[in-house]
């Protein structure tokens, strides 16, 4: 982006007429402050804005289960927080390993570790809320693989999307520190659930 100002005028007035160049468009402005912080906003936006996660839920779920939102999940918001939202996923993921005989320190072996998570918040939850959290497995690799988690809740006879989200889950030896593989038989169940 470049900027120039030239001060124009005649007879005792003065006005700054700007010309910006933003890639393949120019704007020239010669009108007042408002205009000039509209303008702003926009190459400051455009500048500095970020990115959005865009989650691509798969189309089918292999386990659902229902977590009830406490009192000491809500914050000052007077909602659900950020945090929380975190934690009714780490929820979820516990008994869907549970669902498959597992846990996070046994998976067919091997432990577990949260690599990575990428949530998309959509709507907000109260106390007393009953989530219904989805979850399947994605994509599997050598040493790990992806969990998606649907958060929904019931208005009106039908289901809203509160959130989605993504976790990327490393296999891990806690007694050697070290990394390890998908154990076959894992390798082998969250194939058949992401099929499902």
């Amino acid at each position: 982006m470049s900027c120039r100002l030239r001060k124009a005028g005649g007879s005792g007035t003065v006005r700054s007429v700007i010309s910006l160049s933003h890639r393949s468009s120019v704007f020239n402005l010669q009108s007042g402050v408002g205009d000039l912080q509209s303008l702003f906003v926009y190459f400051y936006n455009q500048r500095f804005s970020m990115s959005r996660i865009k989650i691509n839920l798969p189309d089918r779920f292999s386990f659902t289960c229902t977590i009830p939102v406490r009192i000491t999940d809500v914050n000052y918001g007077g909602h659900v927080g950020n945090d929380t939202v975190l934690s009714i996923i780490h929820e979820a993921r516990m008994q869907f390993f549970k669902n498959h005989g597992y846990t996070e320190m046994d998976l067919a072996g091997s432990g577990t570790i949260m690599a990575d998570v990428a949530i998309e918040f959509k709507n907000e939850l109260f106390y007393g809320d009953m989530v219904e959290a989805s979850v399947t497995a994605g994509e599997i690799s050598r040493i790990g693989f992806a969990l998606y988690y649907k958060l929904e809740k019931e208005i009106e006879g039908k289901r809203k999307l509160m959130a989605a989200a993504r976790t990327g889950m490393v296999c891990y030896d806690y007694a050697k520190k070290k990394i390890v593989s998908v154990p076959e038989e894992a390798r082998l169940k969250l194939t058949i659930d992401n099929k499902q």
